[in-house]
This record gives C-alpha cells, structure tokens and sequence, in this order.
C-alpha cells in the first residue's frame, strides 16, 4: 500500500512539472509575432531562453553571435507563461534600442541655385569723332607743252572738292605761251587757254600719292598773221578733252608733284591767207609734262 501510493505522488509531480528545456525558441517568436516585434528582432538577432533551477536565464544575440541583451527572472510554472514572458522582456528590449537609436533623417533637399542674374556691359560712349571740313585742295602747276609741231610753256592751276577719301570733283584751267609756224612769207603765231571740269581718283602708298583726273574742256586759241602785209587775227572756240596723272609725295598738307598730261581737241583750226593758198592746220593733240604743289585747303575741326 505505501509503495502504491509513493509511485502515484511521484507520477503525479511529474505530470504537473513543465519540461526542462520549454519555452522553445519558435514558442518565443510567436509570442514575439503576436506582439508586434516580429520585425524588430529579425533586424537585431535570435533570442535564446533556458530554465535551470535558478530560474529562466534570457539571452537575444546578434547576428553575429554576440550577446545584445540578457536577464534572468524567476521561471513560471507554465511553458505557455515562460513563452509570454520571455518575449516581453525580449519586446522591451527591442523598443529601448529602437528609441535610442538616432533615426535616419532625411536629407535636406538640394539647395536651389542662387539665381545669376547676367547684365550686359553697357556699351562704351561713343567716341567723339572730329568733325572734319569738306577735303579742299588747290594744286599750281608748270609744264612744258608739245602738239606735234611746236613747242611752249604752259601754267595753270586746279582747285579740287573731295567726295570721300577717293573722288573728287575737279575745275581747272591754264594757260600756253606763243607758237610759230610758217605761213607763207611770214608766220602763224598762236597761244591757247583752257577752262574746264571734271572728275579725279586718288589712292595713297603711305606717303606717295596716286592722282588721274579726266574731263571737258573750253579751248580758246588766238592765232595771229605775223610779217604779212595785212596781218590779221583770230579766235576760235572748240571742245576739248583733258586727261592728266599726277604722282607726289605728301609732306603734310603740302603734296609737290610730277604730272603728264594729254588734251584733245574735237574740232580743227587753220589759218589761211586770203591772196594765197598758203594754210596752216593746227594740231588737235597737245602733250604736257612738268611740275607742280598740291596745296590741302581743309584741317579737322576740333
């Protein structure tokens, strides 16, 4: 009868005493699940929970292996219970860490650009331009003058207004000495003057200068009958065309010069006698070269 009875307390304390190793680790988790940490402990690590006769030692580990928490309270008596504590000690612990670790602030958006505003360069002022006077010159020459049969000096003068740095509009006119040429028992003796008009070009090589005018001319020619019993005088009129080149050399607002010039008459002038058939025909050509100055008439106006 006593050792009936011995086996049944002995049975019956065993029955009611929760197994050594529970809670297990997947008993834990769920608990952990149900209270919301599920993922905070799969961040951090595994918990790991053991019963010995002191009580149930509580450990949650790292990755690593490394042991982030651990406690030891005094085990209850169901394996159910061991599970729920175990994981409210686990939860608070996640919940401390997750409350003092700095949360990742989010970065501050990208500063705007600071705005350029580009002005533009006010434009310099204008520089003053000198105002320059209309280009006047007045040119003086001198030259000796051949038609083809009789040779003689001649003197004139050009006075020029500029249009531009090239053309220019021109007036001229001049002057010869006597001519001879035999008539009969005496002479021919006639001289000329010239008045005309035209245009002109010029282009400059640093200090030379490079000058051709061409225009009409008036020719007034007064012939003379010298050494005949009744002498006798003329004037005729005709048209001509002058043309001339000048080359110089610019010493400031003086230009000395070199010329040659050609004119050609359109009409013919003779002289005859009125007892013979003695005649003289005069040339249309007449052919010019000499010297002259070239004067400038204009400065800049300050």
């Amino acid at each position: 009868m006593g050792g009936a009875s011995a086996c049944a307390f002995i049975l019956a304390a065993t029955l009611a005493s929760p197994a050594p190793t529970c809670p297990e680790r997947h008993d834990v988790e769920h608990e952990l699940d149900r209270l919301g940490a599920a993922p905070g402990l799969a961040l951090k690590g595994t918990p790991d929970v053991t019963v010995n006769d002191s009580g149930m030692h509580i450990v949650l580990r790292g990755r690593d292996g490394k042991v982030l928490g651990e406690r030891e309270i005094a085990a209850p008596e169901a394996c159910q219970e061991r599970a729920v504590v175990a994981a409210v000690v686990i939860a608070a612990w996640l919940g401390e860490w997750s409350a003092a670790e700095p949360r990742a602030v989010a970065p501050r958006p990208p500063a705007a650009p600071p705005v350029l505003t580009v002005v533009a360069p006010a434009p310099p002022p204008p520089s003053p331009r000198r105002s320059r006077l209309p280009r006047l010159e007045l040119a003086a020459f001198g030259s000796a003058v051949h038609d083809g049969d009789a040779a003689t000096w001649a003197a004139g003068g050009e006075l020029a207004y500029g249009l531009g740095d090239r053309f220019s509009v021109t007036a001229q006119g001049h002057a010869t000495g006597e001519r001879t040429q035999p008539l009969g028992p005496g002479q021919a003796a006639y001289q000329s003057r010239g008045f005309g008009a035209g245009i002109s070009w010029r282009r400059r090589f640093g200090r030379t200068v490079l000058d051709a005018g061409l225009g009409p001319e008036a020719l007034r020619t007064a012939l003379q009958g010298e050494r005949l019993l009744t002498p006798r005088r003329a004037t005729a009129w005709t048209l001509a065309i002058d043309g001339r080149i000048r080359l110089g050399l610019a010493l400031g607002h003086v230009v000395p010069f070199v010329y040659a010039g050609s004119a050609y008459g359109i009409a013919t002038e003779r002289l005859t006698l009125d007892d013979r058939l003695d005649q003289v025909t005069l040339s249309r050509w007449n052919v010019a070269a000499g010297l002259g100055l070239l004067f400038s008439l204009s400065r800049p106006a300050g």
